[in-house]
């Protein structure tokens, strides 16, 4: 049997997404929502985010913009980010985030699937974006985030005078219309853009409010990109439970603790690497974190002994959950203690199966399989890419996580690695992240990754690029370190290389090609191109 939450399941009501966000925000009035830490502290009450958003809605209503046209909305961070996305969704549109730092080739290759009716973008990216439309024959459209003498700005489209031509007669089927169109490598390939629908996001609002249930008076924390899932389900959070967010664009150690102590923040949601430099940067001890009741993470799995400090240091609950584009929310951990290991219980009105990778059979408590998923938080596909959807998705709704994972006796479930990164060494997996939990725990390391490198007797053997935390750290000392930690087949082989910076992605997650092509491997080389996840799931079967 499937493994299900033990609490019942949640009723979502039959509306489009903006609605219900726009029904919550109303009860919270002239309560601050927003406040941009990286501007001065600027910030939107309820209502204003409210207002703008209606008003946004129906300056592009009345400029075009009909049910399932695809909006781009190319941004970082920014007070501006929320109110565009809810204005695009409640005109019947559908919003394409873009990372505002890709190149022209980046976007192209996005919007040729997408075809964006229109987009709104940051003054910053503009240049890029003017070169991107000349280039796509869908976009007719650019709106500006900040100032422009070339284009209408958000600030004129979120004037009252346009809240007259909102329109409230767009009828949405909230599982089958789409409202969101986040970027995600998916489990192997190329990016993809994830079909999310009204009835996905409703459901992040909703389950995590019954998870969480932060008190209204609660501050919370970000600096996780918006344009990420994980930036904009922190906002879809605080929108609709009534919390402010402190937003913040960067992280820096400083920064963080400066905000902890002048908003009395409650809640931290944040990434992995983040929590690593606090929990070895003693400036903590500068600040007044008191106000701290909870650090939420998600994004890669952290050794147990970073979440111990960080506990110690704030005197705050740890709460690891876990999720991903596809399927916005799977698990979180509700129990009164913090949890070091392990990324929580199953969440409500979602199962989550654990099934072997060469033969798809369902697996038990203890056993090791890949994570599969099935609810309400499930994306509905990948965009253009039927052949990817149907790789990831099966004909009765369980989606593959890529993950590899097992349930203890307490139905905790724990995320041992990616399918596609586990490394062979003479037929037996090595988890990379666990030889990087193991790593870090050397007091002299900063930060590392693994991956394997082609071994034409072994297969592959696992190799660790290290960051030093101080310059007379030996290759020989940390090879001993790990040889005092793990059997045999875990060692290092590969070798070890100090690096000045591990390659990651904007939430916090390990570019694991990047090392390779720092390891030596060139861009066709088939390492690059992870054909074990492939064969494993065209080779499921499931009863």
């Amino acid at each position: 049997m499937p493994f299900r939450s033990l609490f019942p399941d949640i009723q979502l009501p039959d509306k489009s997404f903006s609605d219900v966000m726009f029904d919550a925000m109303k009860q919270h009035g002239e309560k601050i929502a927003l406040v941009d830490n990286s501007i001065g502290g600027k910030s939107l009450t309820f209502k204003q985010v409210y207002d703008q958003s209606r008003n946004c809605a129906g300056y592009l209503y009345k400029t075009g913009l009909g049910k399932g046209d695809v909006v781009g909305l190319c941004s970082s961070t920014c007070l501006e980010f929320p109110v565009a996305m809810l204005g695009i969704i409640a005109a019947g549109g559908v919003v394409a985030p873009c990372i505002p730092a890709y190149r022209v080739g980046e976007i192209l290759q996005q919007f040729q699937i997408l075809k964006p009716k229109m987009v709104i973008v940051h003054e910053e990216c503009i240049d890029t974006m003017k070169k991107v439309q000349q280039q796509t024959e869908s976009l007719k459209k650019i709106f500006v985030i900040g100032k422009s003498d070339e284009f209408t700005t958000l600030m004129e489209m979120i004037d009252d005078k346009n809240n007259k031509d909102f329109p409230d007669n767009i009828a949405i089927n909230g599982v089958e219309d789409l409202a969101l169109l986040p970027y995600s490598s998916g489990t192997t390939g190329l990016p993809k853009s994830v079909m999310t629908t009204h009835r996905n996001l409703i459901f992040v609002a909703m389950i995590f409010g019954t998870c969480i249930m932060p008190e209204t008076t609660d501050c919370m924390y970000t600096d996780r990109p918006m344009y990420h899932a994980g930036g904009f389900s922190c906002f879809i959070l605080t929108l609709f439970g009534g919390n402010k967010l402190i937003l913040e664009k960067e992280f820096a150690v400083e920064t963080m603790l400066k905000s902890i102590e002048k908003y009395k923040i409650t809640h931290i949601l944040t990434v992995p690497p983040d929590l690593i430099f606090l929990a070895n940067d003693k400036r903590v001890e500068n600040y007044d974190c008191s106000s701290v009741k909870e650090v939420a993470c998600s994004g890669t799995p952290l050794a147990p002994d970073i979440l111990r400090k960080i506990e110690k240091g704030f005197g705050a609950f740890i709460r690891p959950a876990y999720a991903m584009t596809e399927c916005l929310v799977i698990a979180i951990h509700r129990g009164k203690e913090s949890l070091f290991e392990g990324v929580g219980k199953v969440c409500r009105n979602t199962e989550v199966k654990i099934i072997d990778l060469q033969s798809g059979k369902e697996l038990q408590k203890y056993q090791t399989g890949e994570i599969i998923v099935k609810g309400p938080a499930v994306m509905k596909g990948y965009m253009g890419n039927p052949v990817a959807t149907a790789q990831t998705i099966t004909k009765d709704g369980w989606i593959h996580t890529g993950d590899i994972g097992y349930f203890d006796n307490d139905e905790i479930l724990y995320i041992i690695d990616r399918l596609k990164e586990i490394i062979k060494y003479e037929g037996v997996q090595v988890s990379p992240a666990e030889l990087e939990s193991v790593i870090l725990k050397h007091p002299k390391v900063a930060d590392v990754g693994v991956i394997g490198i082609p071994d034409s007797h072994a297969g592959e053997l696992p190799k660790a690029f290290v960051v030093k935390k101080v310059d007379d750290l030996t290759a020989d000392e940390v090879d001993a370190f790990v040889k005092d930690e793990l059997v045999d087949h875990k060692q290092l082989r590969g070798g070890i290389e100090f690096v000045e910076k591990i390659p990651k992605s904007s939430t916090g997650k390990i570019q694991r090609n990047e090392l390779k092509k720092m390891a030596g491997f060139k861009k066709n080389d088939p390492i690059l191109k992870y054909p074990r996840i492939t064969a494993a799931l065209k080779n499921l079967t499931f009863s």
